[in-house]
């Protein structure tokens, strides 16, 4: 799902698949830690948006890297150049519904990571409304989500009488066919700006790991909720703000008793919750203001105005919980630096809250999305289940003693392994560009 910007630590390894390898070893992938097809070419734009570089007809352009989705959609100045169109129309929404694209359905030779792929179905943007257009050199879209006969380019194509399943392939199901006996998963891991010590270098992989983060693949799995999920959703236990629990009940009956719905998206910049657990996360830290309805910058979206003024000088000490076990976040990911002009002509350097209400995205059965800030703490492998025109089973993409029976029937799932490193590095950072006396804790004046 993609989110404009207001303008829309701590590190884990990270996994996603359907089956991502357990703690003793069973169910695992293939051991592959090499780095000849890892593109380090991962852009980071203000710690918002990340790109990979995509080739076609000989034009480099930068995608933004969306595992909420999984159509491909182009939007070039100069346009595309040539491509097979079907002549098909597709609409695609994101956020709440009031950004989209349309365009037509083309087929056309492209590369990315690595990879490239003959026949590749992309949309050919011919209106986009709510989204920049072509901003910042980001003129594109790579869905790394789950292949779906029931929505995307695959539906419409199908009912437009032709092939779906053989010509609607995501850009990821597309390359996992081309070699049926690699391992089904990408692989990737998000930069942080404004830190230059704790942070992953970005890269991005498809049916290998990056060599520095091999060992992801030992770690405990945790399976997708529902089964039957089309996209990456997995329970948790709620999280932490120093240690003391977020009062945090589900939105749904459904979800297990003690549990979350949890979405992973790199398409969404920061973590959006409900408003109340927005409001509970940062009342737990001293000092901590909410100026309501105000006009304070925060460069994520929210479904309202309301910003938690956070003191610049004390850490949030955020964590996850999965499986019992806390993934905290680095403080520079919870909290987030502005400067603002206030109405008596003084600039203004003050913290706010990372976290955003997520309005009706958020009211359903979701609990929150996890977004950018989230998994720049962790290294993230995901593979999705086979497409419905796909041959090769989860049997080929792992080393297991289980039945093929089982395997099959089993959600895809997340694993991951947490990197500690002090919470006080954030403090630090921001001291270093504070100006003096600004890093007090103090209620700031509404502007």
């Amino acid at each position: 799902m993609l989110f404009s910007a207001a303008l829309p630590a701590v590190f884990f390894l990270f996994s996603t698949k359907p089956w991502v390898v357990a703690a003793n070893g069973r169910d695992q992938q293939p051991s592959q830690p090499s780095n000849d097809t890892v593109d380090d070419d991962i852009d980071n734009f203000s710690n918002i948006r990340y790109t990979a570089a995509l080739t076609i007809n000989g034009k480099i352009l930068n995608v933004i890297l969306d595992t909420g989705s999984t159509d491909l959609w182009l939007n070039p100045y100069d346009g595309v150049g040539s491509f097979e169109s079907t002549g098909v129309m597709k609409k695609l929404a994101y956020g709440q519904g009031d950004s989209f694209i349309n365009g037509t359905v083309g087929l056309v030779e492209m590369s990315i990571a690595g990879h490239t792929i003959p026949r590749q179905a992309f949309i050919n943007v011919t209106k986009i409304v709510g989204l920049d257009a072509c901003a910042s050199g980001i003129c594109g879209l790579v869905g790394l989500g789950f292949d779906s006969p029931t929505a995307g380019i695959e539906k419409v194509l199908t009912d437009a009488g032709l092939d779906g399943p053989a010509l609607g392939k995501s850009v990821l199901s597309s390359i996992f066919d081309q070699d049926p006996e690699k391992g089904r998963f990408f692989a990737f891991s998000l930069s942080r700006l404004g830190d230059d010590k704790d942070t992953a270098d970005a890269s991005l992989s498809i049916a290998e790991y990056d060599e520095k983060y091999a060992e992801v693949q030992w770690m405990a799995k945790r399976p997708v909720f529902p089964a039957t999920a089309k996209s990456w959703h997995i329970l948790s236990d709620g999280a932490t703000v120093n240690g003391a629990s977020v009062p945090w009940s589900a939105n749904d009956a459904g979800t297990p008793s003690g549990q979350l719905l949890i979405g992973l998206d790199t398409g969404t910049t920061n973590i959006i919750v409900r408003p109340e657990v927005r409001d509970s996360i940062y009342s737990a830290v001293p000092g901590a203001v909410l100026a309501k309805n105000s006009s304070l910058k925060n460069t994520h979206w929210s479904a309202d105005h309301d910003v938690w003024v956070v003191p610049c000088n004390t850490p949030v000490g955020f964590s996850a919980v999965f499986g019992g076990q806390p993934y905290p976040m680095h403080p520079l990911d919870i909290t987030e630096m502005r400067t603002q002009k206030g109405p008596d002509g003084v600039t203004y350097t003050y913290c706010v809250g990372a976290v955003t209400n997520g309005g009706t995205i958020t009211s359903g059965k979701t609990d929150a999305l996890y977004g950018d800030s989230f998994l720049r703490n962790v290294y993230t492998v995901s593979c999705p289940r086979p497409t419905s025109g796909s041959r090769h089973r989860i049997l080929r993409m792992f080393v297991s003693s289980s039945s093929q029976r089982t395997r099959q029937k089993s959600p895809p799932r997340i694993s991951f392994a947490s990197l500690m490193v002090s919470r006080s590095q954030g403090v630090r950072v921001r001291l270093l560009v504070l100006p003096v006396g600004r890093a007090r804790a103090r209620a700031p004046r509404k502007v």
